[in-house]
């Protein structure tokens, strides 16, 4: 297997870690984080096509984020699939 393969692989899978962890280091620097969240809409973009092991885990991180996110904001799970997920 190439290293570029196992690199894009490494980066399609610590997406949605990577985005829980900037979205939860955010919170703090803000005086009320829950005025910042509340009633918005957070779009959680996955890479790849519906109905696949990508989708079904960023459908289910969707799922229980609000419930650990200030404000209790609503999550939209959205998909777009091209170029391996790098799109």
């Amino acid at each position: 297997m190439r290293t570029a393969e196992t690199g894009i692989r490494i980066l399609a899978l610590s997406c949605p870690i990577a985005f829980v962890a900037a979205l939860l280091a955010a919170a703090p620097g803000v005086g009320n984080a829950a005025e910042l969240y509340e009633g918005k809409r957070v779009a959680l973009v996955i890479g790849f096509k519906p109905g696949g092991t990508a989708d079904a885990d960023g459908r289910l991180i969707a799922r229980h984020l609000p419930n650990h996110i200030p404000g209790n904001p609503a999550f939209v799970v959205r998909n777009m699939p091209g170029a391996g997920g790098i799109k």
